[in-house]
């Protein structure tokens, strides 16, 4: 016998008991209400083996997770494995730098605002209040971008995760992400990162955004003005396929700015 049987048969009682059409008063149970009277109170009782009754339901926090899909996402994976198979048979003389720009971070012009990023427990005073404003009504925000130098390992089954992280934060509005400006860091990067000798061979790994997409015209010329102002013998430029930005090891690195961001406010 179904819930809905169940209800049936229920109505019919009533009407046979107190005629057609029912009185308004009579308050008629929904289906819900009769599911859940079949439903243990407390499921890890011993009394709760009494009860038949399931719900294919839990409880669960949303995960953006969700990945889409691109007929090139395979053609793209191969490419960043032959570039890391390159880069490990060349390790003694490459330079391979993955980089990304994480979200933009709201500022509070003279209140305090929440960064955005998903909050956490935070330890104040007994007496005090943890509030920050909402973060939808900004105007001033920050845009950190990473770049993140591949310690190159020695075969291709090892870890890309480690090496050298650089971060800067740029004026979202005055400051925007361009080809140039990247190009620029990626000049100041390599030279810090690298005082004496500079490797011959530079590898780069980006996502596939307008200021990175390696097919447009501008960043073509500013990657070769890279090539050139470095004097490089060899310049490797990858970018993932679309809606595939999670392959790029930089992103590891967005996971721990945001738990630095963590109940966080600007202003």
């Amino acid at each position: 016998m179904s819930v809905q049987h169940l209800h049936d048969i229920i109505i019919k009682r009533l009407q046979n008991k107190f005629s057609t059409p029912l009185p308004n008063e009579i308050q008629i149970p929904c289906e819900e209400w009769i599911g859940l009277q079949f439903s243990p109170t407390n499921p890890i009782a011993a009394s709760a083996i009494h009860y038949t009754g399931r719900f294919i339901v839990k409880f669960q926090i949303q995960t953006r997770l969700l990945r889409k899909e691109h007929p090139d996402s395979h053609y793209c994976a191969c490419l960043f494995h032959y570039l890391r198979e390159f880069a490990i048979l060349f390790r003694n003389y490459v330079c391979l730098i993955c980089a990304d720009d994480k979200h933009k971070v709201p500022i509070g012009e003279g209140v305090a605002t929440s960064t955005g990023v998903r909050n956490k427990k935070s330890m104040v005073l007994k007496e005090a209040n943890l509030v920050a404003c909402d973060y939808d009504f900004t105007k001033l925000s920050l845009t950190p971008s990473v770049i993140f130098i591949c310690k190159v390992p020695l075969s291709i089954e090892e870890s890309f995760y480690d090496g050298q992280v650089f971060v800067s934060y740029k004026d979202t509005i005055f400051q925007p992400s361009t080809v140039i400006r990247h190009t620029t860091e990626f000049f100041n990067v390599i030279s810090a990162y690298y005082p004496q000798t500079i490797p011959p061979i530079l590898c780069i790994y980006t996502d596939g955004g307008p200021d990175h997409r390696v097919t447009y015209g501008s960043v073509q010329i500013s990657l070769i003005c890279l090539f050139l102002c470095e004097d490089f013998d060899m310049l490797i430029a990858l970018r993932t396929a679309p809606h595939q930005s999670w392959t790029n090891p930089a992103e590891r690195i967005m996971s721990i700015l945001n738990l630095a961001l963590q109940g966080v406010a600007l202003m």
